[in-house]
């Protein structure tokens, strides 16, 4: 997966796999701190809900106070932000797409800004990764972070997340501590190489631009999602015409006398029920009774029971059926030994005597 990663972003030199997008950026935070050795944070977007970039109840003064807000797509405004930090800036985190396409500047002046400084840049695509385009951000505009976080996309919907970059930021990893609970589960890494290899594939970041203009970083003002008038389309799952489902001839002439279709346009009987019509005086002749075509043991075998054979043992010798034994659902009628069932099975057969007792007397009715 790094190896896959590493062709589409070729200066991702290493990574480090979590779970989910807010602990992803989180250990791009301390990564920065470790390195620089600063304390202070600048974000622009949602970046999660952890302390280190919450003004939320619970959170305490003092972690609240080492975070700032950067303004998005504000070039004079951003650069004074990280000039009032100076020195004790460690990184600058932003989510390249807001609400709407950053502009090449605002990008370039972060880039320049933070090397400035001493500080790591970090782009958020927990959101935008594969969408923007396959190499992220970085391709897009042409501005390189030193750590990149994407999730999400990353392995269509599997818990994945991963934080990457430069070299000399990430061995940082062996100077602080970075874990994740289920960080060696293997699945959602197989998800995210079927996921970049489609992406890859199938030119995603382009056909969800010819989708939506929003996901090629723009906004068509004016637009809604759906045209006026038009019907919303059905989902592939649901898309199941009511004439694939089999109904039998009684259910047919059912609906006809709704309004429905009429019988000569139903599909043929279900090959497990045939129509018998009574013809007594009693009853109509358009009356119908379903009858099984087959017998109830034959519909629902039963698990502990071996299957049907004629008059053979397990051994395969023959053996006469027991007096008043029915052939097919007495084990010994079919001439079976118990004491070759094992133990298990051959408590189970005063069980199975006595539910076949109780179907015969319920059929006889």
């Amino acid at each position: 997966m790094a190896a896959l990663l590493h062709e589409l972003m070729p200066w991702l030199e290493q990574v480090r796999f979590l779970k989910t997008g807010a602990e992803a950026v989180a250990a791009a935070v301390r990564l920065a701190r470790v390195v620089t050795g600063r304390d202070q944070v600048l974000g622009a977007g949602y970046h999660g809900w952890l302390d280190w970039c919450s003004r939320d109840a619970g959170v305490p003064a003092a972690i609240e106070g080492l975070f700032g807000e950067l303004p998005f797509n504000d070039v004079a405004r951003g650069r004074q932000a990280i000039a009032a930090r100076g020195s004790s800036l460690a990184a600058v985190v932003v989510e390249p797409v807001v609400d709407g396409a950053p502009s090449v500047e605002w990008l370039t002046m972060l880039r320049e800004e933070t090397s400035r400084v001493g500080a790591v840049l970090v782009f958020d695509e927990i959101k935008t990764g594969l969408r923007i385009a396959l190499g992220g951000a970085a391709e897009r505009w042409g501005v390189r972070p030193d750590l990149v976080v994407l999730g999400k996309a990353l392995a269509n919907g599997f818990p994945l997340a991963l934080v990457g970059g430069r070299r000399e930021v990430m061995e940082a990893v062996s100077r602080t501590w970075i874990s994740s609970t289920l960080a060696t589960e293997s699945v959602a890494l197989s998800a995210a190489i079927a996921t970049v290899e489609a992406a890859r594939r199938e030119a995603l970041p382009a056909h969800l631009g010819r989708r939506r203009p929003a996901a090629r970083g723009l906004r068509a003002p004016g637009r809604s999602a759906r045209r006026a008038g038009s019907r919303p389309r059905a989902s592939p799952r649901c898309a199941i015409s009511a004439s694939t489902i089999p109904r039998t001839e009684g259910a047919s002439r059912d609906s006809a006398s709704r309004g429905g279709s009429s019988s000569s346009e139903a599909p043929t009987t279900s090959s497990r029920w045939r129509t018998v019509r009574r013809r007594s005086s009693g009853s109509s002749p358009s009356s119908t009774k379903r009858s099984p075509e087959r017998s109830h043991a034959d519909r629902h075998p039963r698990p502990f029971l071996p299957p049907r054979q004629r008059s053979r043992g397990l051994a395969g010798a023959e053996r006469q059926p027991s007096p008043g034994g029915r052939a097919g659902r007495d084990p010994l009628a079919r001439g079976v030994d118990p004491g070759q069932l094992g133990p298990e099975l051959a408590d189970l057969l005063p069980v199975a005597r006595r539910r076949d007792r109780g179907q015969r007397r319920r059929c006889s009715r």
